[in-house]
């Protein structure tokens, strides 16, 4: 079982090239939830940065299509799917050994009881809503299901209901786009069986197909050892490279950042939100870390959804994983 991190010490970063300069300020877009939270509550973290925030309510914020098309940003909080079809596109941007947000998918697709889905596999020739086509939910759930149920993300059609943050992402021939009707529209018309985020919802003929998510999550990380990234953390490249030693000092705040979420998690009533429920659970649950930072901590995560991200056609060939990150000190 992974020891959980007590202080910063394992992470430390020199922070020599940014403390002998003067202050530079990024412009941020990360969001008020989870261990990022903790980054905007208490910027005297971080050495020799500040940070002016942008308005970002978090995962499904409007603020990638921003950092993908006009790079409004220094740093920003993505999903890893946008950021490798962006990465593939040649926009300048990186990524810092900072998950913010993991975790696993089951919790995440409800089916409607008239389907008569009542196991994974009963998934095949259904149809299913998502969001974002681009929605990390969905190459990571199949990922899984795929490996575990034998049922295949072209098994099923599908339905996007609302634009990528991404321009021009093609979608295969089983799937389309919708008519404009969100994904709880579609599960009351019955015009689709099943749906990923769908968000919470008072319907009694809509239940999750994994009854006990942390059941088969815990099976999963147990068997494999890989906790799904579903949120990291994009720098613009121009930005690090103008500016020596940053990307060490950003990894060194927002790991400081981390050992109070921890600290947080840790307590009796933690103010709950999405992220810190979530984060909770696999900490209790499974006692490992929810949210590890670090490339070599998460290469067997970020390897499956490379590999995902080709198999679902979001990707035309698979990176190095080392080439998605900035250079920090955990690299040399």
């Amino acid at each position: 079982m992974a020891q959980l991190p007590c202080s910063p010490k394992p992470y430390l970063i020199a922070l020599t090239a940014v403390k002998t300069s003067s202050v530079v300020t990024l412009k941020a877009a990360i969001p008020k939830k989870g261990v990022a939270r903790l980054v905007q509550a208490h910027p005297e973290l971080f050495d020799g940065i500040a940070f002016d925030f942008a308005e970002a309510d978090g995962p499904g914020a409007d603020v990638m299509p921003r950092m993908v098309n006009d790079l409004a940003y220094d740093v920003c909080d993505m999903s890893p799917s946008s950021f490798l079809i962006a990465r593939e596109r040649g926009v300048p941007i990186t990524a810092l050994p900072v998950m913010t947000y993991c975790g696993f998918p089951f919790d995440q697709i409800d089916v409607r009881v008239a389907a008569g889905i009542n196991t994974p596999r009963e998934l095949a020739g259904k149809t299913i809503g998502v969001r974002t086509w681009t929605n990390p939910m969905k190459p990571w759930l199949f990922a899984i299901l795929s490996r575990e149920f034998g049922i295949g993300a072209r098994d099923c059609s599908w339905v996007a209901t609302i634009n990528d943050p991404l321009a021009g992402v093609a979608l295969p021939p089983n799937a389309r786009r919708s008519d404009g009707r969100s994904l709880s529209a579609l599960m009351a018309a019955g015009d689709i069986d099943a749906a990923i985020m769908l968000g919470k919802t008072d319907a009694r003929d809509i239940i999750p197909l994994f009854p006990d998510s942390m059941t088969p999550a815990a099976e999963w990380y147990t068997r494999t050892g890989i906790l799904p990234i579903f949120h990291l953390l994009a720098v613009k490249t121009a930005t690090v490279e103008q500016h020596p030693g940053l990307a060490d000092a950003l990894v060194d705040g927002f790991t400081r950042a981390k050992v109070l979420y921890l600290e947080q998690l840790r307590s009796v009533e933690p103010d709950m939100d999405e992220l810190v429920a979530n984060d909770r659970r696999v900490m209790e649950r499974l006692g490992i870390d929810p949210v590890p930072y670090g490339v070599e901590q998460n290469r067997a995560s970020l390897e499956m959804f490379i590999e995902a991200m080709v198999d679902h056609g979001y990707l035309t060939a698979a990176p190095p994983v080392e080439s998605l990150f900035a250079r920090v000190s955990e690299l040399a």
